[in-house]
């Protein structure tokens, strides 16, 4: 099963992974210092109805018997989330669940806003990459040629 953020080959027909009003599936998208015909996997979602593809927030969790997606609901091009200092794991919330905090002593993990029970729950960012709070996203760290280093945001 493809994983957001793995390698796959262009080529590759699109993963339908949930969702009733809107559709979330993955697809292989092109990148930047990749191999000819080669991408990386990433979350794409469309409203029931509509041909119109458009890229919404997710997130790798990792379990100890298997790996799922685990969808966020889409984020609106106009959203625009605040910072909440006080935010910690199964502490109240009172935000949007689009809106992701930061996890200041792990990197790799983020707090979402459950809107069923408005408490914080901390979910996990693919392994080797950290959370970036002003990109909404998961963000690889990677080196290439040269000793460059060079940041890759999925999705």
């Amino acid at each position: 099963m493809p994983v957001i953020g793995g390698l796959c080959h262009l080529d590759s027909q699109d993963v339908h992974i949930g969702g009733k009003q809107t559709q979330f599936f993955l697809r292989c998208e092109p990148i930047s210092g990749s191999l000819p015909g080669e991408g990386v996997w990433v979350v794409k979602s469309k409203n029931v109805g509509s041909n119109a593809p458009r890229i919404s927030a997710a997130a790798l969790i990792k379990s100890e018997q298997q790996q799922q997606v685990r969808k966020i609901s889409p984020k609106m091009s106009s959203y625009i989330c605040d910072l909440v200092s006080d935010a910690h794991e199964h502490g109240f919330c009172s935000v949007s669940e689009n809106c992701l905090q930061p996890v200041y002593t792990d990197r790799n993990a983020f707090l979402q806003c459950d809107s069923t029970t408005r408490r914080w729950h901390k979910k996990h960012c693919q392994p080797s990459f950290n959370f970036d709070f002003e990109r909404q996203a998961c963000i690889a760290h990677t080196v290439v040629k040269q000793g460059h280093h060079h940041f890759r945001q999925f999705p």
